[in-house]
């Protein structure tokens, strides 16, 4: 086992794929299946320069790492681009992205790979160790999914934060099917399956990628604090500090997919078209690591 920290430089000669502009190019990278990493949106350009880190514990010096490369479009489906798949030994790499029709290259990914021996052995394979990344959704659309009549910008965020699987282990919260609402949401019947299907929706909405998502990386404790109070990361072309949060209630949950930590306000009138906003958070998951409020 060894310790990555990989280092996703760029890439260039991507395909145009708008109609209108050049591309909004991302990619997602994994790990043989186990842990997986979703870059930022790249606005306007076929050559994006990400220069995103991602460290993870313990992984098999026999490890793959398999990246996509997708053009984000405001609809429902991305443009898929292509893909690549190399070893995790270290090294500058430069890799062709490998179209869906007969192969054929469309563009080069640069990435740098270090590979150190495990600093703590006891910790799980594929942990992920940073940095803490976080994304912020500014959603108009979030009032149709409220009894609000107001134009008031709700936030959803999504933090991938470090040491889950050491705190929780394999621990889980699955939901209490005792509760009215669990049994409307996972119940085997048609009706169930109309909630679920709405939560899913729902959810989709919430938390979707977007070229108009705020991105950034958590450093410290305070920052936190300094990101709720508006902070100075851009958000498009606002400015957090233009749209600040007031004080309130938030609904979260920890995933067990990602280790995410997400929530969103929390208020009287808000979402209570939905059964449940913890499965709302959770996309349907019939378990967390953790779920509440703060």
């Amino acid at each position: 086992y060894v310790d990555l920290s990989i280092q996703f430089i760029g890439a260039s000669g991507l395909p145009k794929m708008d109609v209108v502009g050049s591309g909004d190019p991302y990619f997602v990278a994994e790990l043989d299946g186990k842990i997986k990493y979703i870059s930022t949106v790249q606005l306007d350009t076929l050559n994006p320069v990400w220069n995103e880190l991602w460290l993870v514990k313990n992984v098999p010096v026999t490890a793959v790492l398999n990246v996509q490369v997708l053009d984000k479009d405001n609809g429902p489906t991305d443009d898929y681009i292509g893909k690549f798949s190399i070893s995790v030994s270290a090294g500058a790499k430069e890799a062709e992205i490998e179209g869906p029709v007969l192969k054929r290259t469309k563009g080069t990914f640069w990435l740098k790979i270090e590979s150190n021996p495990p600093t703590n052995p006891e910790v799980p394979p594929y942990t992920f160790d940073g940095p803490i990344r976080f994304s912020r959704h500014f959603s108009p659309t979030v009032g149709r999914l409220t009894n609000l009549n107001d134009e008031r910008l709700y936030s959803t965020w999504k933090m991938y934060i470090k040491g889950v699987p050491l705190f929780f282990g394999d621990t889980v919260q699955p939901w209490n099917h005792s509760y009215k609402a669990a049994q409307s949401i996972f119940g085997v019947g048609p009706a169930s399956l109309a909630v679920r299907s709405g939560i899913q929706a729902g959810h989709r909405m919430l938390y979707a990628r977007s070229t108009t998502n705020g991105f950034g990386t958590i450093n410290s404790p305070e920052e936190i604090i300094g990101i709720f109070h508006g902070g100075s990361t851009t958000l498009g072309s606002r400015t957090l500090a233009q749209h600040r949060i007031k004080p309130a209630v938030y609904t979260y949950v920890i995933a067990v997919e990602d280790s995410s930590f997400r929530f969103s306000e929390t208020g009287a009138a808000f979402f209570v078209d939905f059964a449940s906003k913890h499965a709302l958070h959770a996309n349907c998951a019939e378990s967390v690591r953790y779920s509440g409020e703060f």
